[in-house]
């Protein structure tokens, strides 16, 4: 099964081989490159949207964190004032939890913020190279297709080449060509865009595919 990763690069490769298909003679490497500088701007505001997401996470992890530990350190005196108080009628607030018990949880929380940082930090730095990867990918694939001088469009396979997926506005790249829900290939319908799969429907007949599963007989 295709990760979500190598989704995002098959669609954006797909586009491309599109506006290399659809390009006219003679401004093909104008709108090639149009194409290629979007797509890279799409790949990394992805994945610095992916990293910022990672960031706030950790953030409140920490947050959550100190709390639990302050609110530990509260109870923990609310617990010694009432055994003071019951015992001798009274209690010093300013000598409930001691300076060694409040070093203590200090320390702590800096141990545990510091884990917290390292494990955010590799993860920012497996995203940058899964970032770095698919950027070359496309640089790659893109330099392929340029090779080939692909400029004639292919017809609709019925393979699902790759799914852009978003609430409002889903798309599947079916061979070189992009639907949106509602919308027909080669007589087939597509009834519905999900994240790893489309529903299709012809004849009154519904099925549904993978990303580069074998084509259905329905096709």
């Amino acid at each position: 099964m295709v990760n979500r990763n190598s989704v995002l690069v098959i669609f954006i490769i797909g586009v491309i081989a599109v506006g290399l298909a659809n390009a006219d003679e003679g401004q093909s490497g104008a709108a090639v490159n149009k194409h290629v500088a979007y797509q890279q701007k799409y790949i990394k505001n992805y994945y610095d949207r992916r990293i910022a997401q990672l960031k706030r996470s950790a953030d409140r992890q920490v947050r959550r964190m100190e709390q639990a530990e302050n609110d530990e350190l509260h109870r923990e005196a609310l617990i010694e004032r009432e055994r003071r108080i019951n015992y001798w009628g009274f209690a010093n607030p300013e000598t409930l939890t001691s300076p060694e018990r409040q070093e203590t949880t200090k320390n702590r929380i800096a141990e545990r913020t510091t884990a917290m940082e390292a494990k955010l930090a590799i993860a920012i730095e497996n995203m940058e190279k899964k970032k770095a990867a698919d950027l070359k990918r496309l640089a790659d694939r893109t330099g392929k297709l340029q090779a080939t001088g692909t400029n004639k469009p292919k017809q609709t396979s019925g393979v699902i080449s790759g799914i852009a997926y978003s609430i409002d506005n889903p798309m599947v790249l079916l061979g070189n060509q992009i639907y949106g829900e509602g919308e027909t290939a080669d007589g087939v319908t597509i009834v519905k865009i999900h994240l790893e799969k489309v529903e299709f429907k012809k004849n009154g007949e519904r099925w549904s595919q993978r990303i580069q599963e074998p084509t259905d007989s329905r096709w």
